[in-house]
């Protein structure tokens, strides 16, 4: 889906909304194992105009081996945060930047070599550290003038629930900011629920965090571990549903816009129908809201003799297809 800027604040009409070019599907273990014996590395997605001439690439996708998804993108900016939910791929600001990680499996921090300037390395969270997947450290341009940092924590407290924390700091100091808390719950390593976490209504009880770096983590660490737990002070931005052979039945977003005082929520609804051979042929993407009525589209797949994706056909709100080809690189 789409939201013009453009339009004047304060109008609220169908216009604002039109059907995108969908991402390229994510691929089940079955295609997977398709992708790895014909040795794809790279799919791209590209336009038909009206001629049948090749035009712009709108999906990309790269594969190792294996057939596993390494990185995609779309440029569709919510397709993308979509997928990114999906395959877990996180994004980082455009730019000059610099990332400090932590490796969990050394238990120590490694700093590439940059020209962004130098900042302290956080110590390890007090949360125990064997739940710590990853720890990044990236620039950021601070209000207040000079540089601060972001700091990215991503926690594996259980192997189907994973827990993203952001903090700020502004220059060298080692007072860390509580910024945000997002969630994802896995089943059988395939994401069902992603969303943010309601930290203020989380973190009541302990709303002012210590100023030590490790005391906060700890103070913001629980309090948001128990909301996903329980199910409560959850914002639900993504929800996946498999089949019995874990292929991707519906999909359903909900996308904010708009940060006013009554921003506007959509409801994406995404179905995906197989053939007996269990190749997706079709996708049905319907997207409403309280001030939009239901606006659905159509996209059919066809495939070549091998099995592979040829390439699709869209049907949006205007009811004018829209024709993309699917392009292979492969390894050999």
């Amino acid at each position: 889906m789409y939201y013009d800027n453009s339009l004047p604040a304060g109008r609220t009409t169908t216009t604002y909304i039109r059907t995108v070019r969908p991402a390229l599907p994510v691929p089940d273990s079955a295609y997977q194992r398709l992708l790895a014996s014909k040795q794809v590395k790279r799919i791209a997605k590209v336009s038909i105009d009206d001629e049948g001439q090749l035009g712009d690439t709108v999906a990309y996708q790269e594969f190792d081996q294996q057939g596993q998804l390494l990185r995609a993108w779309t440029d569709s900016e919510l397709n993308t945060r979509a997928l990114a939910g999906l395959v877990g791929i996180h994004s980082v600001p455009m730019g000059t930047h610099q990332v400090v990680r932590y490796s969990s499996v050394s238990g120590s921090f490694a700093q590439p070599a940059t020209t962004a300037p130098a900042a302290s390395v956080a110590p390890a969270p007090a949360p125990p550290e064997s739940t710590l997947l990853s720890y990044e450290q990236v620039p950021m341009r601070s209000d207040r003038g000079g540089n601060g940092f972001y700091h990215r924590f991503t926690y594996t407290p259980h192997p189907d629930t994973v827990i993203y924390l952001q903090y700020s700091s502004v220059g060298t100091s080692s007072k860390l900011n509580f910024s945000s808390a997002r969630y994802r719950v896995l089943h059988q390593g395939r994401p069902t629920e992603q969303g943010r976490i309601a930290a203020r209504a989380a973190l009541k009880p302990a709303r002012r965090l210590a100023t030590n770096p490790a005391q906060s983590m700890a103070v913001a660490f629980e309090p948001l571990l128990d909301a996903v737990r329980r199910g409560q002070n959850l914002d639900l931005l993504h929800r996946w549903r498999y089949d019995a052979q874990q292929r991707l039945l519906q999909e359903q977003t909900n996308t904010r816009i708009g940060n006013g005082a009554e921003p506007q929520i959509l409801h994406t609804e995404i179905l995906y129908t197989y053939n007996a051979l269990g190749q997706l042929i079709g996708r049905r993407e319907t997207v409403s809201s309280v001030r939009i009525p239901p606006r659905t589209s159509y996209t059919v797949y066809a495939y070549l003799p091998e099995g592979l994706i040829k390439g699709e056909t869209t049907t949006g709100l205007t009811g004018a297809p829209t024709l993309f080809r699917y392009q292979y690189e492969y390894y050999r």
